[in-house]
């Protein structure tokens, strides 16, 4: 198991910009620690992240075991988003 030292800074501010009544689907594209994550899973939201990092692919797995909500990709070399983009909106679309 990692030990996760990151400590996420502005939770509570950027969760106040979030729909409380309406089921969110988030891309987390600085996964790192997953503090922002797992504010948004709280909540009730679905959460896809990503991150290059190993670290955070174990922790991820962490997460996964308490969240049915959660996916995480690790990418050794993150894309642009413009190629991210479009198919996690496929993905999205199909679920609703």
């Amino acid at each position: 198991m990692i030990t996760n030292t990151h400590k996420p800074i502005m939770v509570k501010e950027i969760s106040s910009f979030l729909n409380k009544d309406k089921e969110l689907s988030i891309l987390d594209c600085t996964f790192g620690g997953g503090g922002h994550t797992i504010s948004f899973l709280d909540l009730g939201h679905r959460v896809t992240a990503i991150d290059e990092d190993l670290n955070a692919q174990e922790i991820a797995k962490d997460i996964r075991k308490q969240f049915n909500k959660f996916n995480f990709f690790r990418h050794k070399k993150i894309p642009s988003l413009s190629k991210i983009l479009p198919n996690y909106f496929v993905k999205v679309k199909q679920r609703i």
